[in-house]
């Protein structure tokens, strides 16, 4: 009453001023008492909610009855109708999950995208698992018509989509599992050297010769899938040799062990010496290496056998993980 009388008998412009300004601090109270009253309203529903969920979570405290109609009268009867429906499409999906190498894992972190192929054969089995569910008195011509009808239109694809997301919100997520990688060797790759040489050469020739073979295998650019002889021949009538390289892909390789020293037994590989060869030293070298070593390294092995050769000694090997050398130095038999 204050502010309209102040505002129907005004003295002067002063007087309206004042009266403007008690009329602006009037409403923004009244701003405040409106905002104060609605936050009250929604505190006591939240709390009113709370109260509620709490009484149905308790066990014993019966829950009131729902509204028929209601919410959650719906709720109830849609997964009384339709569990058992759910449940079978679900059963389905995880087998043919499984059989087709998935897994089910609660960690998110492993979710895998299904493939179009997979989602088209898995989408085909849940939702012929819905149409027998559903109807189960049709016959086989007409189910499969209509899985090639949904599978052709999508549909089939939509009720696969639905289970997938569904799980995915109840943290169930379809996974690939790793393969365990194991480690292998093959296919060998491996080198024969054989020099021939009379007893009035000079064992560093001989060394040399092997040196060459080894930089010849580790100028090359790939090793040879087929077996494949090495370019060597004869270098006087008392010095020659031969060399072959080739790839082994199933075991055994050429060592007793996957590591050790020991000389293969069968080093000189059938009869040996050859006939007529009798009056001639026979150095062998044979180098292996498993598929990831590269030619340079087949090369190492080589040059290695060829340096004990040369500090004189008759036979020696050293190899791991298959990969490796070994040689053997047969003595020249004097005529009888």
């Amino acid at each position: 009453m204050a502010l309209i009388s102040c505002l129907t008998s005004p003295d002067g412009q002063q007087d309206v001023f004042y009266c403007l300004s008690m009329g602006q601090g009037l409403g923004g109270f009244m701003v405040l008492i409106i905002l104060l009253v609605g936050w009250l309203v929604i505190q006591y529903l939240a709390e009113a909610r709370r109260e509620r969920l709490a009484r149905e979570a308790r066990p014993g405290i019966p829950v009131p009855p729902a509204q028929f109609g209601g919410a959650r009268h719906a709720d109830a009867v849609h997964a009384f109708a339709n569990r058992e429906c759910y449940q079978v499409m679900l059963a389905e999906l995880e087998t043919g999950l499984t059989e087709a190498g998935y897994l089910l894992t609660r960690d998110k972190s492993q979710r895998w995208i299904l493939p179009e192929a997979d989602r088209h054969k898995l989408s085909r089995r849940v939702f012929r698992a819905r149409l027998l569910e559903m109807t189960p008195r049709v016959t086989e011509q007409m189910v499969k018509d209509s899985e090639d009808a949904a599978v052709n239109d999508g549909y089939a694809g939509m009720w696969l989509s639905v289970l997938i997301r569904g799980s995915e919100s109840a943290g169930w997520y379809i996974t690939k599992p790793v393969p365990e990688f194991v480690p292998t060797n093959f296919p060998l790759k491996q080198v024969t050297i054989t020099v021939s040489a009379k007893q009035s050469v000079l064992t560093r020739d001989v060394v040399r010769i092997i040196n060459d073979v080894a930089e010849k295998v580790k100028k090359q650019r790939t090793f040879p899938e087929t077996p494949e002889r090495i370019p060597g021949g004869v270098i006087s009538s008392e010095l020659f040799y031969g060399a072959a390289q080739r790839q082994v892909k199933v075991a055994p390789g050429w060592f007793n062990s996957p590591s050790g020293n020991d000389v293969p037994d069968d080093i000189t590989e059938g009869q040996f010496p050859p006939a007529g060869m009798s009056e001639y030293r026979h150095f062998i070298v044979r180098a292996q290496g498993g598929r990831f070593y590269t030619q340079s390294t087949l090369a190492f092995y080589i040059e290695e056998a060829g340096r004990r050769i040369e500090q004189g000694e008759a036979s020696g090997a050293l190899y791991e993980n298959d990969s490796g050398y070994a040689f053997v130095v047969t003595p020249a038999k004097k005529p009888p």
